[in-house]
């Protein structure tokens, strides 16, 4: 299968990149697009393409991919799915769907596997921007998004000290716990322990508040907007501060 070169949004830097990385792309930005993001029908075709000029990935591709023209049909078939934590939903049923043809392309040796979630600053900062997006018509999508970003962070830091957290599907306190215990934040133990009491404080935070903030009204769009913001500004810190202190060998 070719490989080739492409832009993406998101935290991919431009890079010649295999047939398993092109497909998790093309997920991603499924994803995206059915959780308050851009909708890339550019990138999305291109994507889509590579794929579908191949007869053994053609086949394999999923439903959701073969069976819609552009990432608007895909909304539109997904919108209706689900009532509650809508953006999460539509996040596993887009994984859902593709489960079967990552592991083919990994069965197939096609291509290096890379199974760790991998994020930068650019996708921290764009999934904060979307969450401050629908901040005012829709609060209760808006903490959705936040909540999703701060289990990302802790899952990316999980991953790339290689730890095994998956055997059970844990919300962002526990995962937030597992972190600030192998992770040094600062030098100075005082600093250490206020940030990290400070983290799992947040993570405690959110599971408290996700879904009970579903009112647009100016109260509650304040409410949510604190939220929201903390959750931006705090995801963006600690992914910074692990990869400086990963850096002095911390």
């Amino acid at each position: 299968m070719p490989f080739f070169k492409l832009q993406f949004t998101g935290h991919k830097k431009e890079e010649e990149i295999g047939p398993y990385q092109l497909a998790k792309e093309l997920e991603e930005i499924i994803i995206d697009a059915l959780t308050g993001g851009e909708f890339d029908e550019e990138a999305f075709q291109k994507l889509k393409m590579e794929f579908v000029k191949n007869p053994d990935t053609w086949e394999r591709l999923p439903e959701v991919v073969k069976d819609f023209n552009s990432l608007r049909e895909i909304f539109k078939y997904v919108q209706p799915m689900f009532k509650e934590n809508k953006y999460k939903n539509r996040r596993k049923f887009i994984e859902k769907q593709f489960e079967p043809f990552l592991e083919y392309l990994k069965e197939s040796g096609v291509d290096e596997v890379r199974k760790k979630l991998i994020i930068d600053e650019k996708y921290i900062e764009k999934s904060w921007k979307r969450a401050q997006k629908q901040l005012k018509k829709a609060p209760d999508e808006a903490l959705e998004i936040s909540y999703i970003l701060l289990e990302d962070t802790a899952r990316y830091i999980l991953d790339d000290l290689d730890l095994n957290y998956r055997e059970e599907e844990l919300p962002p306190f526990a995962l937030m716990e597992i972190v600030m215990d192998k992770i040094t934040l600062s030098s100075e133990p005082v600093i250490e322990e206020s940030f990290k009491q400070g983290f799992l404080f947040l993570a405690r935070v959110v599971e408290q508040v996700k879904g009970k903030i579903k009112s647009d009204s100016p109260e509650f769009q304040m409410d949510a907007e604190v939220v929201v913001n903390i959750i931006g500004t705090s995801c963006l810190y600690l992914y910074k501060k692990y990869q400086f202190m990963k850096g002095k060998g911390s």
